[in-house]
């Protein structure tokens, strides 16, 4: 009797926490082309209450998806479904507006850097520069004041528009070092443990890490229920890389070579969206027959026309 008494107890347990679990939301996904979306739509969620953990029974998904809308700059449609334990929300990013132009407001377009004029396109506005002109950063390229042919008719304000593209040259200079610092794996690690609940997660005792220099991966091992639903509940393994650094000795060609990627690794960073690369020069500087700096000069092309509300200084009207 004692017996069926247990294991009528141990079915009811189980049944209400397989019940529980399955009444739960366990896991939110968010799909959107931007993912800038993403982290303000986490943030209505969580305005809402709504994450993991949270009851199914009282989520309303129309209700999410139109709270999302309304409060997330962008969106043109959201769509909000729970399947299973998971909530997922879909979003479609609407299209940009173009900036609002007010032609009574003045505005220049002024030359956001220095470049040789190649297309000089005016749509509104007094051209104040020509294809195959040099101009430097700030210089009025179309001015606001829109000018009559007929002088009694004087001038009036306008808003400047317009395209100009122009090449334009980026360059950067490194040191040709016979040395050269790497980085390896000693070979020696360290494993952390923490358990995983929702969103929180415990560290487990353990030894810490004595590295200096360290690289680190981690992955997760979730717990499955039945019929393949995975619970809230796992565990994270976290493997620390010993890294040593050593001074390796590099031939003249070695030392060029890395010189010449740590340039055009520093111009890709500064590059704007739009620019077009359109040629490279590389020049090498030396002292007594030898290279002590690489140059790498890129000539681009790109638009360089910007709107100034200010009038130009520099340049009159």
């Amino acid at each position: 009797f004692k017996k069926r008494k247990g294991f009528k107890a141990g079915l009811f347990l189980f049944i209400a926490i397989l019940s529980l679990s399955t009444s739960i939301i366990w896991d939110i996904e968010i799909t959107a082309e931007n993912p800038e979306i993403v982290p303000q739509v986490m943030n209505v969620l969580n305005m809402e209450k709504i994450g993991r953990g949270s009851f199914k029974a009282g989520l309303n998904p129309k209700e999410i998806a139109s709270r999302i809308v309304l409060n997330v700059d962008g969106i043109a449609w959201a769509g909000v479904e729970i399947r299973g334990v998971k909530l997922l929300v879909s979003i479609e990013d609407s299209i940009e507006k173009p900036p609002l132009i007010n032609s009574n407001e003045s505005f220049d377009v002024v030359a956001k850097r220095d470049g040789l004029i190649t297309i000089f396109e005016v749509y509104a506005g007094t051209a104040k520069a020509k294809e195959g002109d040099t101009v430097k950063k700030g210089q009025l390229l179309i001015s606001g004041k829109l000018e009559s042919k007929y002088p009694e008719f004087g001038a009036r304000d306008v808003h400047a528009l317009g395209r100009v593209i122009a090449r334009t040259w980026y360059e950067s200079s490194q040191p040709v070092s016979p040395q050269y610092t790497q980085r390896l794996r000693s070979g020696r690690s360290h494993e952390a443990y923490y358990v995983k609940f929702l969103d929180w997660k415990w560290k487990l005792p353990g030894k810490r890490n004595g590295f200096g220099i360290s690289e680190v991966s981690a992955y997760d091992r979730t717990l499955a229920g039945p019929f393949g639903l995975k619970l809230p509940i796992g565990l994270t393994v976290e493997t620390s890389f010993e890294i040593i650094e050593r001074q390796v000795s590099l031939t003249p060609e070695e030392a060029v070579s890395i010189a010449e990627e740590m340039a055009r690794t520093e111009l890709s960073r500064c590059l704007p969206p739009d620019c077009k690369v359109v040629d490279e020069k590389v020049k090498q500087i030396s002292t007594d027959g030898n290279p002590t700096h690489i140059q790498v000069v890129l000539e681009c092309e790109e638009n360089i026309a910007e709107l100034a509300s200010e009038p130009n200084i520099a340049q009159g009207r």
